[in-house]
């Protein structure tokens, strides 16, 4: 994260003076890489908390304080206030996966079905709230949570489901281990594209393909270039 956090910084920055926003943006994750530092602070807090904590109800309390973090303002300094609004989401798909799925409360199927149910009521509520413009915080809260939480438990299911099938794919396993790759230079990938001063390019820029051939660029440049430079010592010490 910091290194590719200094490199994004020296290429996207034009002021490069060194101070505590500048540090602080670095140690935060600069741009996309905000995720990396989310992802750090999660694991280092879920550890201690998945080893030591056997209670139910202890969890249960731990996933409420972590539900109420999402809006309290925390300090956005070494990206906190990005963990403080994503850990909530993390620790309660770890409890899913490890108690739901692991005891086999319910037959997957069942379960697609239940999740799927509550995405799409969820949706259409929260669309009806909008496209009527009635701005109803307290359905926007509601909607907009079961939203988040239905599709994180979906992924879920249909990954533990497949799990077996998923690890002897060629495709799914290829995509998997270059996939660090593909979210750290997709980045200025994309940003050549819409920077671009390219004749040809620059035609499709107020056009609706333009983002679909973006997109579709990005990840195949990336996805490639990734692939030959995990081939490299320098490339396996930095992507894995």
């Amino acid at each position: 994260m910091l290194i590719f956090g200094m490199v994004y910084y020296c290429l996207y920055e034009i002021n490069l003076d060194l101070n505590f926003n500048t540090i602080n943006t670095l140690l935060s994750g600069y741009g996309i890489l905000w995720y990396l530092n989310m992802l750090f602070w999660c694991f280092i807090v879920a550890y201690p908390i998945s080893k030591k904590v056997k209670s139910n109800y202890f969890q249960l309390f731990i996933l409420l304080i972590s539900f109420a973090l999402i809006y309290v303002k925390c300090p956005a300094v070494m990206g906190l206030d990005n963990f403080c609004r994503m850990f909530f989401y993390f620790y309660f798909g770890t409890l899913f996966s490890e108690t739901i799925l692991k005891h086999k409360v319910w037959s997957s199927k069942i379960l697609i079905a239940i999740v799927g149910v509550i995405f799409l009521v969820s949706y259409f509520i929260y669309e009806y709230n909008v496209f009527c413009d009635m701005n109803n915080q307290k359905i926007k809260f509601i909607t907009g949570n079961s939203l988040r939480i239905s599709f994180i438990l979906f992924v879920i299911i249909l990954i533990r489901s497949f799990e077996k099938k998923l690890n002897y794919n060629f495709i799914i396993k290829y995509l998997d281990e270059n996939s660090f790759g593909c979210y750290i230079f997709h980045y200025p990938i994309i940003y050549f594209l819409y920077k671009s001063n390219i004749t040809m390019i620059n035609s499709f820029h107020n056009n609706w393909l333009f983002p679909v051939i973006s997109f579709f660029s990005a990840v195949i440049i990336s996805y490639q270039f990734t692939y030959y430079l995990r081939r490299l010592k320098v490339g396996c010490f930095l992507l894995g």
